[in-house]
């Protein structure tokens, strides 16, 4: 594993490893020659990897020209509004079926190399701001059994792969509200205001990942 983070590391070179804390994406840094690398450390089921606040998601997108960033509000929202001004909530199931047009040109713009790319670093590499550590790794499952994947063969991974799906994505990751709280509970309609990203699949793409790029312990 270190040898991949640090491919010309020397026998007597020092290593320290050090908790991160609970800040951006990385968990775990690796310091090599003053050289740091942050490893993203996932375990069990959890396949929640990114939330943030709508306005400032759609910013990003903004900034990226994305041209259907309403029809996106208005599939997070599913209230017949662009602003979650709407009355009328409907669940995903129910508004995919009623809009799967306006998705597959979501999913059409989302799914194109610059902006797939663009989105990996946001939901899975994105540097503290104080410190500037990004992740170079993803580290998957428990001190006795586990895999690693580099975040650059991870990137040439999902460049080359299509994924049909009727809910919005990218690639793998799937975007949505962190709560719709269709029944309007008001303890939980803060989380109308976040986006969530999920990685339903990520454990099989990284196991796919780990086996074509010949990860060795």
């Amino acid at each position: 594993m270190i040898l991949k983070l640090y491919p010309n590391i020397l026998y007597n070179d020092r290593i320290k490893a050090y908790k991160y804390g609970n800040y951006a994406k990385v968990d775990i840094v690796i310091e090599v020659n003053d050289i740091k690398k942050g490893i993203s450390v996932k375990s069990g089921s959890r396949n929640s990897v990114h939330v943030e606040n709508v306005n400032s998601f759609c910013n990003f997108l903004i900034q990226n020209n994305f041209k259907h960033l309403k029809d996106l509000k208005e599939y997070l929202y599913s209230d017949g509004s662009f602003d979650n001004s709407g009355k009328l909530r409907m669940s995903c199931s129910e508004y995919k079926e009623k809009n799967s047009f306006k998705i597959s040109q979501i999913n059409h713009e989302f799914n194109n190399k610059e902006l797939i790319s663009l989105c990996i670093d946001r939901f899975l590499v994105k540097a503290d701001v104080n410190y500037g550590v990004t992740t170079s790794m993803i580290l998957y499952g428990t001190p006795c059994d586990f895999m690693f994947v580099l975040i650059e063969d991870l990137k040439k991974y999902f460049l080359t792969v299509n994924l049909e799906s009727s809910g919005v994505h990218v690639i793998s990751f799937f975007i949505q509200l962190w709560n719709k709280n269709l029944n309007y509970n008001p303890k939980y309609e803060y989380c109308r205001n976040y986006v969530q990203v999920k990685w339903y699949s990520l454990f099989d793409d990284l196991m796919k990942i780990y086996n074509e790029n010949n990860y060795i312990l």
